[in-house]
């Protein structure tokens, strides 16, 4: 891949598997089948927007676990299990 960029070449499935094959070393590297499964793994930029959206969700999801972990807290008494996630519950 080093050798791609600094020839100022695209890196994708294609360009990457011919560069390995010219230098005999597809096959060492797990295959085009390797390679197909590391690019639908692997995150890219065009889809940052999307991951930025995910990490959003994730982060407001647990403000809202700690609004309620503090309310069972402050509302109903220290130790309540009641409120709260059942695999941690409210607990001091």
């Amino acid at each position: 891949m080093r050798d791609l960029y600094e020839n100022e070449a695209p890196i994708d499935e294609l360009t990457l598997s011919r560069w390995l094959e010219d230098q005999k070393l597809l096959e060492h590297t797990g295959g085009v089948d390797y390679l197909l499964e590391l690019a639908e793994i692997t995150p890219v930029a065009e889809n940052a927007e999307s991951y930025a959206e995910i990490v959003r969700e994730k982060a407001n999801d647990e403000n809202k676990i700690n609004l309620l972990k503090n309310f069972c807290e402050n509302k109903l008494g220290k130790g309540v299990i009641v409120c709260g996630d059942t695999r941690n519950p409210v607990t001091n």
